[in-house]
């Protein structure tokens, strides 16, 4: 007996085109960027890699006013999006709430 298979007429609950319909990121992380956790970072550096990540595709950032002292990182994010000129919508920021930390490396 011959069983022939038609995987075709094979439906799934999602269809195969909405995959390449969704929106994808490239997500780079900024905590390291602080300098809290990583020896030797400067504001320079630190904003040159956002640079860098954005011009190599980069579109979402991850980051928090606890990402560095007295909310570094989200200042270095700002201050790139700011000088390129980034159009809000082009770029996707996931933010967090919690413990801060002042420009003198007090908790509160």
């Amino acid at each position: 007996m011959n069983q022939s298979t038609n995987h075709s007429s094979t439906q799934t609950s999602r269809p195969r085109d909405t995959y390449r319909k969704t929106k994808r990121h490239t997500i780079l992380g900024l905590w390291p960027l602080s300098g809290v956790t990583t020896i030797g970072v400067s504001s320079k550096r630190a904003m040159e890699t956002i640079h860098t990540a954005m011009d190599l595709g980069v579109d979402a950032f991850d980051t928090a006013y606890s990402y560095g002292l007295d909310g570094q990182s989200d200042r270095y994010l700002g201050s790139v999006l700011r000088e390129r000129k980034v159009d809000r919508d082009d770029v996707t920021i996931i933010g967090k709430s919690g413990q801060r930390y002042d420009s003198k490396g007090k908790r509160y």
